[in-house]
């Protein structure tokens, strides 16, 4: 009985798909996913997730990933932009590892994976961040206008100049850190004249260095050595950083 019930609603979707599209299927079948996105299927494939979601331009644009980007992991990941019919288009195909998203609110533009968006859906690729795994972008503490702070899996700290889109490797995190085991930095924001990133480590491994970290002008503070995930800013509500972790 289910695989017939299965039979018969991939058979409706089918049709629907073919008359109506894709937003019109779900509101007659829902609970079947909208978009799916994939990876090429090659002897190299190991996974393909949707790392950053950003609506922008009249579109919504989503970067996915392979497992540990360009070094043999698979191919066919990149930027999609889906229209509202929810038709997605694969706009560049890097092969990366991108999980950031931010939008630069004094040039109105859109910062996802290694890549910036204007608001009329002109996309550049930032060719200096395409070999990182990128984690996180987030305000520059002293010139907010004009460049931002990216941050890298592996601890990379990174300046960009928005308006020539060149990079600059300012830190290394892990060093900064005392960091000595495998790094997994995740999220990261700027507030109240400092920086806050998180490192998840691999617990799971044994490894115990993950932390909340602060990272001010002068000097670094860990604020908590367990493992923690995001961290998000909501500038206009006080400056405040919102992280999160678990014991």
């Amino acid at each position: 009985m289910t695989l017939l019930r299965s039979v018969s609603r991939r058979s409706v979707l089918a049709s629907i798909l073919g008359s109506t599209g894709y937003a019109a299927a779900q509101s007659f079948l829902p609970g079947i996913p909208n978009v799916g996105l994939k990876s090429d299927t090659d002897p190299t494939r190991t996974e393909c997730g949707v790392g950053a979601l950003m609506p922008w331009a009249d579109g919504l644009y989503a970067v996915t990933y392979n497992s540990s980007g360009q070094k043999h992991s698979g191919t066919g990941v990149g930027l999609y932009r889906i229209d509202d019919t929810l038709k997605p288009t694969l706009l560049d195909v890097p092969n990366g590892v991108y999980a950031n998203r931010f939008i630069h609110h004094a040039s109105n533009q859109c910062i996802i994976g290694p890549y910036i968006i204007d608001a009329n859906g002109k996309w550049r690729r930032i060719e200096d961040l395409v070999t990182y795994r990128l984690t996180s972008t987030m305000p520059h503490l002293t010139d907010p206008e004009n460049r931002v702070y990216f941050q890298s899996m592996e601890g990379h700290f990174i300046e960009m100049d928005i308006a020539t889109l060149k990079c600059r490797v300012l830190n290394d995190l892990r060093k900064d850190m005392n960091i000595n085991l495998q790094p997994h930095f995740k999220g990261g924001y700027t507030a109240q004249g400092r920086v806050v990133v998180t490192n998840n480590g691999f617990f799971q491994y044994g490894e115990h260095q993950g932390g909340l970290f602060e990272y001010g002008r002068q000097d670094v503070d860990a604020h908590l050595r367990q493992a923690a995930y995001g961290c998000g800013g909501a500038a206009e509500h006080g400056q405040r950083d919102v992280c999160d972790g678990m014991g």
